[in-house]
Formats: C-alpha cells, structure tokens, sequence
C-alpha cells in the first residue's frame, strides 16, 4: 500500500511540473543551429573572443533552429548560465539575445553593453516570454565590438553553457498536500 501511495504521489508530482523542451550542453553547435564569425565549441560551452583596434567593427553569432510551441503551452522561460567580459576604449562592445517570433521582427530580450568602458557579468541570463501553442521561435545571440577612433581598443570574451527553454502551461502549480489528502483518495 505504502508503494502503490508513494507512486501516485510521483505521478501527480510529475504531471504537475513544467517540461524541458530543449536542453544543450553547447559543447558542440546543436544540429540545426549555424553561426556567424568566431565560435568555438568544445568543453567549456560556447565561446568567442574578439579583439580590435582602429575603426574597425566585429560581429559574432549564433542562430538557433526554430522551435513550434506545442499545444498546451502559454510561456517559456529560457536559462543560459554565461560569462561576459569586455569593453572599449573608444567604441563599444555588446553581447545581446534576441528572439523572433512567427517570424517577425527580432526583439532584444538580454543585453550587456559598454561604451568607452569596461566590465563583466556573470549572471545567468533568464528570459521569460508569453507564447501561444503554433508559434514559431528561434533565438539570436550575438556579440559586437565597435572602434571609432584611430586609437581606440575594445574586446569581449562570450562564453555560454547549457542552454535550457523550459515551457509551461496550464498545468496546476505545486502545492503542499496533507497526509489526509492522500488517505481520502483511496476510501
């Protein structure tokens, strides 16, 4: 009896809970992604460094492949652990995420930008987006660095590891449940 409670128990937990739709390591470029520039893929995720001088601009991206929102699904959340470093002397430097929906124009959800300054973050970047089941979406993440002046500098180092869209839905929230609950389902 103990056993067959503690499985209803996992089942409920389980249908309760949002799904992971897409998880990478960003080790190697995900089949169905492409990139722009610099990337590299190896064991420590997804990475670029780009370094200029003298009126000179660099960009770097990756595309994602696109993803159909299954039915049931009225919001996602994307979550990509990362580290950004960079700057300019004369110029900026930007690291941003942008997604496209349904084909529209491209929307910029996350971004780290200096200009005529330098700095890090390394805060995971966390995005929470409204979609409907049959919408189409992909993502952009690109890194750009701008020399203005004949003496300037600038740089910025992106790397980015397991990426994780996790969706959700109507599907009940968790909630503490008694001891008695769970007794008064099998009377």
């Amino acid at each position: 009896m103990k056993n067959v409670i503690l499985c209803l128990i996992g089942a409920a937990v389980v249908a309760y809970c949002d799904q992971t739709v897409w998880s990478y390591d960003l080790t190697q470029l995900p089949d169905g992604w492409s990139y722009t520039g610099g990337w590299q893929f190896d064991s420590t995720g997804a990475h670029v460094y780009i370094q200029i001088w003298s009126d000179i601009t660099g960009t770097n991206s990756i595309y994602t492949e696109t993803l159909l929102i299954p039915e049931g699904t009225d919001s996602l959340t994307l979550f990509i652990p990362q580290f950004v470093s960079g700057g300019c002397n004369d110029g900026f430097a930007i690291a941003r995420v942008k997604v496209t929906l349904n084909g529209g124009a491209s929307q910029t959800v996350w971004e780290e930008v200096w200009y005529d300054s330098f700095g890090e973050n390394s805060d995971p970047i966390t995005v929470g987006l409204d979609v409907s089941p049959g919408d189409s979406l992909s993502f952009y993440f690109g890194c750009d660095v701008c020399v203005v002046g004949s003496y300037g500098a600038g740089n910025i180092f992106w790397n980015l590891w397991d990426l994780e869209l996790v969706l959700h839905g109507d599907i009940q929230p968790l909630r503490a449940v008694t001891w008695g609950e769970i007794k008064s389902c099998f009377q």
